[in-house]
């Protein structure tokens, strides 16, 4: 499928001129930039929000342990 699709493609684009062809480099080039970049930025996302989360966790987990320790020290006296 994906062979197919590339061989309509540089058919396609041997009919093209030279300064076509250059402008349509020019394209895609463009095209994978933005992508990367858009990956890039969901990366930094995922972690920003992967880091809130165990941020949370810690949170959660130091409430639960002071609670523990106060019950701990009613129940002692």
């Amino acid at each position: 499928m994906i062979d197919t699709i590339y061989d309509e493609i540089v058919l396609l684009c041997k009919k093209m001129t030279y300064r076509d062809k250059l402008r349509l480099a020019q394209l895609l080039i463009q095209l994978a930039r933005k992508e990367e970049e858009e990956i890039a930025n969901n990366k930094v996302q995922n972690l920003n929000q992967e880091n809130k989360t165990k941020e949370t966790q810690v949170v959660k987990n130091k409430k639960s342990d002071d609670n523990v320790d106060k019950f701990q020290y009613i129940i002692e006296r």
